[in-house]
């Protein structure tokens, strides 16, 4: 879901804040056919010509009409560099969708920035022959929308999820190992963690309330903690069993300022709700400063 202080229009672009609500009305999805998506929950609105800010029908709708279609609102379409194949997507990440970049995880295990707002918008027809329409505009066929593409992982990303305290940073979970990025170092992962060899990563979670904190899931049921505000960039803090079965999901639920909890469902549908160790649920005062000159303020490191 895009945030309520970002919603864009048919053309690509963003919607004035006079516009703008308190509300989330948008949402982006991806495809392994490397076409990204933007969608409105408002298509009876728009279809009426209620939302004009965001998109002008070609025929107005009557309220009463019930053969409303929902369409994309607009779509990019991301191919590579020196081809038209297409990219094929799995994940992504809203870095920061005013500047206009979008972060992706391609199949092939790349990460791949993508440019979101468009400059110039054509009525170019879709691969199903449908004239493009001003709600489903499309990003000109022939302007390139890649900024760049660095590897990653082997295989495709389980979890791209950025820094709750420090948007520059985000990390990248593949099933061999985690890297960690910074925007002020696009080129490589300012960290890379040693490679699994028996068990295999199935996802990971930053902490909500200390920024140095990250909690991996494995194929054997346990779940790893990283601390890195100690400073130990080699192995994980903490391992907890808490399964005899490959973890599949996992969230972290905040109750109180002393309760958290890790919910987790394993690959036979069990769920188990973990206490977080207290010594991981405390705010450390100068976690934030710790994680930011070591990531974010120093140069490029691969471990």
């Amino acid at each position: 879901w895009l945030p309520p202080g970002i919603q864009l229009n048919s053309k690509g672009r963003l919607v004035q804040e006079s516009h703008l609500t308190d509300v989330s009305h948008q949402f982006i999805s991806c495809s392994g056919d490397g076409i990204i998506l933007v969608w409105d929950v408002r298509a009876r609105d728009i279809a009426m010509g209620k939302l004009p800010f965001i998109a002008r029908p070609k025929q107005l709708m009557k309220k009463d009409d019930k053969s409303l279609k929902w369409v994309p609102i607009f779509r990019v379409r991301v191919k590579h560099f020196d081809s038209s194949s297409a990219i094929p997507l799995c994940k992504m990440m809203k870095k920061s969708l005013e500047d206009g970049n979008l972060l992706c995880s391609a199949t092939s295990g790349d990460l791949v920035s993508v440019k979101m707002l468009a400059d110039v918008v054509t009525s170019t027809p879709f691969s199903d022959g449908e004239r493009a329409r001003p709600e489903t505009a499309q990003i000109d066929a022939t302007r390139e929308v890649v900024n760049w593409i660095r590897r990653d992982h082997y295989r495709p990303a389980l979890t791209l999820e950025q820094s709750p305290f420090l948007p520059e940073l985000f990390v990248s979970v593949g099933d061999s190992n985690f890297n960690i990025w910074s925007r002020t170092c696009e080129d490589e992962p300012v960290f890379s963690s040693p490679n699994m060899y028996i068990a295999k990563y199935t996802g990971g979670k930053w902490s909500p309330t200390r920024a140095g904190i990250l909690y991996l899931s494995t194929t054997d049921g346990k779940v790893q903690i990283w601390n890195f505000e100690e400073g130990d960039l080699i192995k994980p803090s903490m391992i907890c069993s808490v399964a005899a079965l490959s973890i599949e999901t996992m969230e972290y639920i905040v109750c109180n300022d002393k309760e958290h909890f890790l919910v987790i469902g394993d690959s036979n549908g069990s769920l188990r709700v973990v206490a977080v160790p207290i010594s991981f649920v405390t705010e450390a005062t100068t976690s934030t400063d710790t994680i930011r000159s070591n990531f974010v303020s120093a140069s490029c490191l691969s471990s």
